[in-house]
């Protein structure tokens, strides 16, 4: 079941349709033999051993990004990734499994570019720890001003978000 969308006409199961990076940019990037033999990941963890024009290993979360629809009931979510430190992903893995809400925030960078949002590989997040099983979200500093850090904090309008998903993932707006 789904509802007839004001925008398009169409009929959408599930509006909005959060948006999901599958993996950081830089693992995609790699030939499937050697990102098999450099990458040790699952859907929520990955860790990228050093190869080839990469010197060190390189830790990866993922998480969500939340930005407020002005015009609706919830909040749209990105599923993206971010890379820390090696430190702050032992933390996290510490913390996997416990309630890290009033944990304080980490630093991290995105790790995927989210082309009609702007330039978002490497923009600095500060990463908030969630609780049970539920991924942590990632906030833009109050300051930052490039196109995604203003959705964050300003929000995005239901025909804006029809176009953005409409240009990233046309799939989620099929019937």
């Amino acid at each position: 079941m789904g509802s007839y969308c004001a925008i398009c006409g169409k009929m959408h199961r599930n509006w909005p349709p959060d948006l999901a990076c599958q993996r950081p940019d830089a693992v995609w990037a790699l030939a499937t033999k050697e990102r098999m033999k450099r990458s040790r990941e699952n859907d929520d963890l990955c860790v990228l051993r050093p190869g080839k024009g990469a010197p060190r290993e390189r830790h990866f979360m993922r998480g969500v990004l939340l930005i407020p629809i002005l015009d609706g009931r919830r909040d749209w979510g990105i599923g993206t990734w971010v890379e820390v430190s090696k430190r702050n992903f032992e933390h996290y893995l510490e913390q996997y499994h416990a309630d890290g809400r009033q944990l304080p925030r980490f630093p991290g960078k995105l790790a995927n570019h989210i082309g009609s949002l702007g330039k978002t590989l490497g923009r600095r997040v500060e990463i908030q720890l969630a609780h049970g099983k539920r991924r942590p979200t990632f906030w833009f500093r109050s300051g930052a001003r490039h196109a995604l850090a203003v959705l964050q904090r300003e929000g995005i309008r239901a025909k804006e978000l029809h176009e953005v998903i409409n240009t990233e993932a046309p799939w989620l707006l099929e019937g």
